[in-house]
């Protein structure tokens, strides 16, 4: 099932440490005419470490943490309503996202990190 997700509204809130090693970007999501969800998107210092070695850096500033999951959490949000034609509560940014060469630069410049 191919759902459009541009009926759909995206809106990022931030992010927040949810556990020592693990951060969440909040967004509200809401398809036109239903009540909004909200939708966390999680990733690991690990993801976030080897994206900062990509970056040239040790680790990530806040600003950068933000807009990595900004930009990230957005993708994510839209393959889902795109694969599944709604959202989930929660999902995950893992290794898996970089599964083709180049990956992980592809998504620091759509954040707008390189």
């Amino acid at each position: 099932m191919v759902r459009d997700p541009s009926a759909w509204s995206i809106e990022y809130e931030g992010w927040l440490e949810k556990q020592p090693d693990c951060t969440c970007g909040v967004f509200t999501v809401t398809q036109q005419g239903e009540d909004p969800q909200r939708v966390e998107v999680m990733t690991t210092v690990q993801i976030e470490g080897m994206l900062a070695r990509e970056m040239g850096k040790e680790a990530l500033s806040d600003d950068e943490r933000s807009r990595l999951l900004e930009g990230a959490g957005r993708r994510l949000i839209s393959e889902c309503i795109e694969q599944e034609g709604r959202v989930r509560p929660m999902l995950y940014l893992t290794g898996q996202i970089f599964r083709s060469r180049g990956a992980e630069r592809r998504l620091l410049e759509e954040c707008g990190l390189l």
